[in-house]
């Protein structure tokens, strides 16, 4: 089961496409925002204010009419009868819970949305209190019809009753005229305009975030479709074994790698092995990793003392003896170095190649083989079959699930005993090395070549003059 480290891993190990998602993300970003222009908001505010009723009862009422304002098609009405011109966008909103109505207008200068707001706020206002003015206009002239005709009898009889009658009328006339129930009055015609500018920095921020976590999902999903084993919770649920050490890829040389391989080794030496034994190395589609790990460690063991010999598979047939060849020379200090001749595994080779590792192993204590340059599957599992353990080399990020997962349930058929699984980690300081090499080379040629121009423009001055 991966853990967050091992997927943190895959990301890592994949962090182009993290780079160029998020490059996309913010080249976006960027882009919408300069595409976007610096817009204009123009503020008008309404009220109701009814007598003898509560602002929240007229805030319910505000509510209505900022959801019949906004139906689009009462808005092409009311934008018509303002004179507001087309493009400019106008919506309502209520002011928190009161009964306070905000008309807004959306334009590309200050000017245009100040005066659309306030056209389009004056409109909406005469047109919901049209009906309602008629209303009161009606009852208002009869009352008024009423007081004439009391203040008229009034000249030829001046008694109480008429004079009460008179009273009565003038005070539901100014009642009338100012009541102000379901009435939308004007509390703020001109609220101020406000700009809007493009956010560039924040849409920047969130399209490399989100270029980010998009290359974060594809780089798990690249890892995911290459079947390529990465991590060691992988390699032990293919191989079915402990992983003995995490080796780095590189040179005997390096510290790190030296560590590693003492940690190794005596892990080796710690298993229940013979007096006499011989390891089996093996790398299921390596790329060489594994003899470079095999001569590194028989010099470890060397190191430490004992007879130890390191012994490479080859497809000839006999076993050849390299002292004095270039490769003995190469690793003389490893002690005897020798090639296995390996060719065919089927019937009495097999057999041949099982006596050859019994001479091998009467002739050191340890003896280390190279298994993973026999070419022929067969001749390697004959080889593994002799041998007295097996450790099986796991290249992480190159070698491939299913190959790994072939060659171990091969050997476990086979009744190999496997000692474990040892992954080799690719080190990409060495790759970065040679990128700037190459670098600092082309910046090198460009100034030989700038300067080879220059020297070439000097001469042609200076042919003339020594003329």
């Amino acid at each position: 089961m991966s853990t967050f480290g091992d997927q943190l891993g895959r990301i890592r190990r994949h962090w182009w496409i993290v780079a160029v998602f998020a490059a996309l993300g913010l080249a976006a970003a960027v882009g919408a925002s300069m595409l976007q222009h610096t817009t204009y908001t123009g503020r008008a505010a309404l009220i109701v204010s009814s007598n003898g009723r509560s602002p929240d009862q007229d805030a319910v009422l505000v509510q209505g009419y900022v959801d019949y304002f906004n139906a689009d098609g009462y808005q092409r009405e009311i934008l018509s009868a303002a004179g507001v011109p087309a493009g400019i966008e106008v919506t309502a909103k209520t002011a928190a819970a009161s009964p306070i109505m905000l008309v807004e207008a959306t334009a590309g200068d200050a000017t245009t949305a100040g005066q659309a707001a306030t056209r389009v706020a004056e409109g909406f206002r005469t047109n919901m209190n049209a009906t309602r003015d008629s209303g009161t206009a009606d009852a208002a002239d009869a009352i008024k019809a009423q007081l004439a005709q009391a203040q008229a009898a009034a000249v030829g009889d001046p008694s109480p009753a008429v004079a009460a009658q008179i009273s009565s009328l003038q005070n539901q006339l100014q009642t009338l005229q100012s009541d102000q129930t379901n009435k939308l009055q004007l509390l703020q015609p001109d609220g101020g305009v406000a700009k809007t500018s493009p956010p560039l920095i924040r849409n920047a921020l969130f399209g490399l975030v989100g270029g980010v976590l998009a290359g974060c999902l594809a780089a798990l999903a690249v890892a995911a479709t290459r079947s390529r084993l990465v991590t060691e919770a992988e390699i032990a649920e293919v191989t079915g074994l402990d992983t003995l050490a995490q080796v780095p890829d590189g040179c005997g040389d390096d510290p790190r790698r030296r560590k590693v391989l003492r940690r190794l080794a005596a892990i080796v030496a710690a298993a229940d092995l013979p007096e006499r034994s011989v390891i089996a190395v093996v790398a299921p589609a390596g790329r060489g990793t594994a003899a470079r790990l095999t001569k590194d460690l028989c010099e470890i063991f060397r190191t430490a003392g004992g007879q130890v010999q390191f012994v490479r598979a080859c497809d000839a047939g006999e076993v050849t003896d390299l002292h004095g060849d270039s490769v003995g020379r190469a690793s003389g200090d490893l002690g005897r170095m020798q090639l296995l001749g390996v060719a065919g595994a089927a019937g009495r080779s097999a057999v041949d190649v099982g006596k050859r590792v019994d001479r091998l192993r009467a002739s050191a204590n340890l003896t280390v083989i190279d298994a993973a340059a026999a070419e022929d599957v067969a001749s390697a599992s004959a080889l593994c079959v002799a041998a007295d353990s097996v450790l099986i080399v796991v290249e992480r990020d190159e070698a491939r699930a299913t190959d790994v997962a072939d060659s171990a349930d091969l050997l476990r058929q086979m009744g190999v005993p496997m000692l474990g699984a040892v992954s080799v980690v690719s080190d990409a300081e060495p790759r970065r090395r040679r990128v700037w090499s190459w670098l600092r080379r082309l910046g090198f040629h460009r100034k030989s070549r700038g300067a080879s121009a220059g020297a070439r423009v000097s001469q042609e001055s200076t042919a003339p003059e020594s003329a």
